[in-house]
């Protein structure tokens, strides 16, 4: 199957799966199959004329920034939660004061009884 050059096609212009993958992906790494999925998954959209299945090379684009990963998050795995710094100066010196004057409250109640 020839390959045409991306510029002599509208962006908009209803293509067959297998003949716009060279076109959008010219080094491979898809296939007709894997469209269908990205289609199945909400990514892609497709029309299905007379049992065949088309796209335009404006949806893969917008399937490509649909599939796109941020570069800060990890793809998959374990992601390790952050680590609260305890809190340091008079504020963290208060609540601990607190709690002491409370569980001091609290026994003294029960000195009584």
């Amino acid at each position: 199957m020839p390959v045409a050059a991306n510029d002599n096609i509208a962006t908009d212009a209803p293509l067959r799966l297998a003949h716009i993958i060279p076109l959008a992906f010219p080094h491979g790494g898809i296939t007709v199959s894997g469209l269908r999925k990205e289609a199945a998954r909400g990514r892609l959209m497709i029309m299905r004329i007379a049992g065949k299945d088309f796209t335009t090379l404006q949806a893969i684009e917008e399937m490509k920034q649909a599939c796109r990963v941020p570069a800060n998050l990890p793809a998959s795995g374990y992601v390790q939660p952050t680590k609260i710094a305890p809190r340091s100066g008079s504020s963290s010196m208060a609540a601990s004061n607190s709690a002491q004057a409370a569980v001091s409250m609290i026994v003294q109640e029960l000195k009584k009884r």
